[in-house]
């Protein structure tokens, strides 16, 4: 293997040891965690981990056992009834449009303290969507509609 393959994958390696670092220090200090509700372009809450934990239901989602409030709940919450569709972005950036069709099947899920490190302390889930449309590291919830 060449020098410069090498210093490739040193700096690779560098990168991911730094994003590792980055998640486990800033993102998963669970008591800090919050998930930001928006409508109309505004921040209309700030909703706390607790906040969540306490009006949650457990619900096996595969073979995994979280902890979940409905998004319609949650919208409700916040005085928010008319949804076209809900944009859901986690602290990487990654974004995902749902239709309002599917509100019924979405949740905000806490995830267990064995997987935060890989999906975040909160997760968005559609029931009957691809694991595309979910949401790992979320952190902010945008209503259209």
């Amino acid at each position: 293997m060449s020098r410069k393959a090498l210093y490739a994958i040193a700096a690779m390696a560098a990168v991911a040891a730094i994003a590792a670092y980055v998640i486990s220090v800033q993102f998963l200090r669970s008591a800090e965690w919050g998930l930001e509700v928006y409508a109309d372009g505004r921040r209309v809450a700030t909703l706390t981990l607790r906040w969540l934990e306490a009006r949650s239901a457990p619900m096996v989602v595969g073979s995994v056992e979280y902890k979940c409030v409905p998004l319609s709940e949650v919208l409700r919450a916040c005085g928010i009834s008319e949804v076209k569709s809900v944009v859901a972005t986690g602290a990487d950036g990654y974004t995902r449009e749902i239709s309002g069709a599917f509100l019924n099947q979405t949740y905000v899920a806490i995830v267990p303290e064995g997987r935060r490190s890989a999906e975040g302390p909160l997760r968005l889930i559609v029931v009957g969507l691809s694991k595309k449309y979910w949401v790992k590291f979320l952190v902010r919830v945008e209503v259209r509609g």
